[in-house]
């Protein structure tokens, strides 16, 4: 993530809220995921917000696009606490950081396609949008170069830089394997500048069956000194870890 303004973290903190209560109301524990689906006219991919599950399971989801950061000790916090992760990788980060992602594959963490550049695809949060053709380059760069490096692919598994996505999105990406636009039930807001315990509290706070966790691995954001937190309260209260491969097929 860069560097936000005061105004945009008040403005993002603000809508951030609406959509938790938005979130709240469509979706009730133990439901399906909030979804934009496939029909029966058109295939898309579905847009999912929570993991399809009654039991008491989160998954912890983790963008990296920017600097290694917290990465190591994240995936140290992870390994010690036996959790298995999700992380959502822009091809650009791979490439850099190639020793990392052969890392979280070989310890049976997901990978997500990032994108390649991180570019919004929609210019909703920046810049001016990619056409239909950038995207499908940015989708192949990233799936080619994780496969290369980790020997793993990232389909059916997308999320979108800053959650911009729109309907041709879901249609693209459903036509090139992945069937599933995955968003979150929480943002920890961490790269807003929110404290290790804040996180914590907020994360907690937020807590039902299914959530999807948004944190990032960047050393803007304090999610990975807060993970371990996390783990050992979510733990305490008798909830368990899933990933996006276990919950997502």
């Amino acid at each position: 993530m860069t560097e936000r303004s005061p105004v945009l973290v008040a403005i993002v903190l603000g809508a951030a809220c609406s959509a938790a209560v938005g979130a709240a109301a469509e979706n009730r524990p133990g439901t399906a995921p909030a979804r934009e689906g496939r029909t029966a006219e058109r295939r898309v991919a579905d847009t999912v917000r929570t993991l399809p599950t009654k039991k008491k399971l989160v998954a912890l989801t983790f963008d990296a696009g920017s600097d290694t950061g917290y990465t190591k000790r994240i995936l140290r916090v992870l390994r010690r606490e036996k959790v298995k992760a999700s992380f959502g990788l822009t091809g650009r980060w791979v490439g850099e950081n190639r020793k990392l992602t052969r890392r979280i594959a070989k310890r049976g963490h997901t990978i997500i396609n990032h994108t390649y550049s991180h570019s919004s695809w929609t210019g909703r949060s920046a810049g001016s949008g990619l056409t239909n053709a950038a995207r499908r380059r940015e989708l192949k760069r990233t799936d080619r170069l994780v496969r290369k490096v980790a020997g793993v692919r990232t389909k059916p598994w997308f999320r979108p830089p800053q959650g911009d996505y729109d309907a041709a999105a879901l249609r693209l990406l459903a036509n090139r394997g992945y069937d599933y636009n995955v968003l979150w039930s929480t943002d920890s807001l961490g790269w807003a500048g929110l404290s290790a315990s804040a996180i914590v509290e907020r994360c907690l706070e937020q807590l039902r069956r299914g959530a999807i966790y948004l944190l990032h691995v960047g050393s803007q954001s304090q999610d990975g000194p807060a993970l371990e937190r996390l783990v050992n309260a979510l733990k305490r209260r008798g909830w368990g870890f899933a990933t996006v491969r276990e919950q997502l097929r």
